[in-house]
């Protein structure tokens, strides 16, 4: 909490510090289901909304997904069917891969694209409901829920440099979201 609030204060102390924040929330369309979240987020100074849903909700088939903001679209597949340790997200001609940094273990995931990769990890290892990218060579990304414990709704703190992509962003708001949640 104390990092929070330190954090929030040199936010407002050096705001020429900062780059612009991207992702801004995410809320689950149904109190009772995990199949379709609504997200915010701030593009060139204005907020747009966003859709992550199941691809084949219908099959209770957790294994692909589908998100739509403005123009962009792209899709997130386990990469293999026996693995729930490595997904993909395509979009716009981009692979984003996202790989358990220990296998077995959804509190740490690795995202790579090109040469480049950083790491989002659940902040307690007992409680999936706080999130943060490790280090800062790119920047900051952390997500946690509005009301702790209640994972229908996150508040996300995306302030990682410009050159991160929005799918490398998407990728690591999405595998946090996934292993946060029920599959119902």
């Amino acid at each position: 909490m104390m990092d929070k609030v330190i954090y929030i204060m040199l936010m407002l102390a050096f705001p020429f510090l900062l780059n612009g924040q991207y992702f801004l929330e995410l809320h689950s369309e149904s109190n009772n289901s995990f199949r379709e979240w609504e997200f915010l987020m701030e593009k060139d100074s204005t907020e747009v909304e966003g859709d992550l849903e199941l691809t084949w909700g219908l099959n209770n088939d957790f294994t692909q997904w589908q998100y739509r903001v403005d123009e962009l679209y792209g899709e997130i597949s386990q990469k293999f069917n026996n693995n729930p340790g490595i997904w993909e997200l395509r979009s716009e001609g981009k692979i984003i891969t996202i790989r358990q940094v220990w296998p077995g273990d959804a509190s740490e995931w690795k995202i790579s694209y090109d040469e480049r990769s950083f790491v989002i990890r659940a902040v307690y290892s007992h409680r999936f409901d706080e999130w943060s990218v490790v280090g800062n060579n790119y920047g900051e990304l952390a997500m946690y829920t509005e009301i702790q414990g209640d994972i229908r709704d996150w508040i996300v703190s995306d302030y990682m440099i410009d050159s991160i992509t929005f799918e490398e962003r998407m990728a690591a708001i999405f595998i946090a979201l996934y292993s946060s949640t029920p599959k119902i």
